[in-house]
């Protein structure tokens, strides 16, 4: 009797060691693959929108690179009003900012002379800068 309870505590310990190996996770499964919805930024969609946002990283280089050429239309030389070229300049505009890029119909689109506006991702960014207290 002693023989054939041991075999059974053997048989089963193998069994369920066995049965447990054998159970395979379906990668899709575990992470499926995010919905996409057009225009919706999200901070899988290759948009970092979650990390603190700061005018040198991550506005500043928005502006050098689609106001005018390296923001000439922004700096301290233009005739515009607003120098975008300093963190100070900035911050003396950002209450127009949101209403120009997103181009709400209440003050001149930006970027101007564009068939376009910013692409949702930099919106999105210079939106959550300035509703977040506009760091430098």
């Amino acid at each position: 009797m002693k023989f054939k309870f041991g075999n059974i505590i053997v048989t089963s310990f193998f069994t369920a060691l066995f049965l447990s190996a054998c159970y395979y996770d379906n990668l899709e499964d575990l992470h499926p693959a995010p919905i996409v919805i057009p225009g919706l930024v999200t901070p899988n969609s290759g948009c970092d929108t979650v990390k603190d946002i700061s005018y040198q990283t991550d506005i500043l280089p928005i502006f050098i690179s689609n106001c005018g050429s390296n923001n000439s239309c922004h700096n301290s030389n233009s005739n515009s009003g607003y120098d975008l070229s300093t963190y100070e300049g900035t911050l003396l505009a950002k209450d127009l900012l949101i209403s120009s890029i997103t181009w709400d119909g209440t003050v001149t689109n930006m970027p101007q002379n564009s068939s376009q506006k910013l692409n949702d991702c930099y919106i999105a960014i210079i939106k959550k800068w300035v509703n977040t207290g506009a760091q430098p």
